[in-house]
């Protein structure tokens, strides 16, 4: 009998124990409402620096396009006696600068072109603006385009100082060609409403602002 006693009283013990442990342990709803506030307020000064991260990426992965459409460019030039393709040639059957670069760029033929080929793809779009149409998101500087009878030069990379010359350029519309005195403003839709931009000689910058139709850059 008193073994059997000894065993009820250590394992009440051991019961009381386990239940003041959870009482000392357990969440009120006080608690809990005030843990799920703060996580909340952290959600929220986090998600403005996680969105500014994804655009800041989405600009970086845009110059990098650029980068490869201008390593994809010299190969053409290579390969066409330096001179530059047309932005939009209807004699050829409405083959466009970006269907003229696609086979250096690594996409396969017959993939991009008229309807219902898409207009463009891979490198070609930027990742932050997705076509509704047949709109594009890079465009030929319009004093790049042989087709120009206003040029003053050669169409040759060599001619001019490609360092100083916008050779494509980000927008937002249904044409393969952009001139700033026709089409108005270029597409800013990376941070600080700026674009990026791919000079004759390669390398790309990222412009805040509009740049005028008057800077030296669109023509030399």
């Amino acid at each position: 009998m008193t073994t059997t006693g000894s065993k009820k009283d250590r394992y009440g013990w051991r019961r009381k124990n386990l239940e003041m442990a959870c009482r000392q342990t357990a969440f009120t709803l006080i608690e809990l409402l005030v843990a799920v506030s703060i996580i909340g307020i952290l959600v929220m000064l986090a998600l403005p620096a996680f969105n500014a991260a994804r655009a800041r990426g989405k600009s970086l992965q845009c110059q990098s396009n650029l980068r490869q459409i201008g390593v994809a460019m010299a190969s053409y030039l290579g390969d066409n006696n330096q001179e530059y393709p047309r932005a939009y040639n209807a004699a050829t059957g409405a083959t466009t600068w970006m269907q003229k670069l696609a086979p250096y760029a690594g996409i396969p033929e017959n993939q991009m072109g008229p309807p219902p080929l898409k207009r463009a793809m891979g490198i070609f779009l930027c990742p932050e603006y997705r076509p509704s149409g047949r709109e594009v998101a890079y465009a030929l500087n319009y004093s790049i385009d042989p087709t120009q009878i206003y040029k003053s030069w050669n169409y040759r990379p060599l001619s001019v100082s490609g360092a100083n010359l916008f050779l494509i350029v980000e927008v937002a519309m249904n044409s393969d060609l952009y001139s700033p005195n026709r089409d108005g403003e270029v597409a800013r839709r990376h941070p600080f409403s700026s674009a990026n931009y791919l000079f004759v000689d390669g390398h790309v910058e990222n412009i805040k602002d509009q740049v005028p139709s008057t800077d030296p850059r669109w023509a030399p």
